[in-house]
C-alpha cells in the first residue's frame, strides 16, 4: 500500500461505520465535497485532519496512509483486566479462524480427490 491509498481505507472505515459522507464531514468540520474528494483519491487531507480522522475511527496515521496494513485497536481508556477480555476474545476469534481455514482446506481436497475419481484414465 502506499499514500495514494488514503481514498480507499477512508471510504471503507466510513462505510463500516455505516456513515454518509455528510455526517463525516460534519464530524471533521469539513465540506461532503472534500470527503469525496478524499475517496476519490483527488485531495490528501491536512495534518490536522488526518490526525482527526485517525482518532475518530481509532487507527493509526499510519494505517490512513497505508505504511501499516494492520488496523491496530485503540485499548486507550481500558483498565488491566478489561484488555485482558479483549485480548481472550481475540485469540478466540483467531482459534475460530484457523479452525474455519482448516475445513475449508479439508473441503477442497476432498473435492479435489472426487474430481480426479471421476475423471476417466486416460489411454496411452
Amino acid at each position: 500500500m502506499n499514500t495514494m491509498e488514503f481514498g480507499k481505507i477512508l471510504r471503507t472505515l466510513r462505510e463500516r461505520s455505516k456513515m454518509t459522507q455528510k455526517q463525516l464531514a460534519d464530524c471533521l468540520g469539513v465540506s461532503i465535497a472534500t470527503i469525496s474528494l478524499y475517496e476519490l483519491q483527488e485531495r490528501m487531507p491536512s495534518v490536522d485532519i488526518l490526525i482527526n480522522v485517525s482518532d475518530y475511527f481509532h487507527v493509526s496515521v499510519d494505517y490512513l496512509l497505508g505504511f501499516d496494513e494492520i488496523e491496530r485497536a485503540d485499548l486507550s481508556g481500558l483498565n488491566d483486566e478489561d484488555i485482558e477480555a479483549v485480548n481472550g476474545l481475540i485469540e478466540v476469534l483467531r482459534n475460530k479462524n484457523k479452525k474455519c481455514l482448516k475445513q475449508m482446506g479439508r473441503g477442497k481436497a476432498e473435492a479435489s480427490k472426487q474430481e480426479e475419481k471421476s475423471m476417466p484414465e486416460e489411454k496411452s
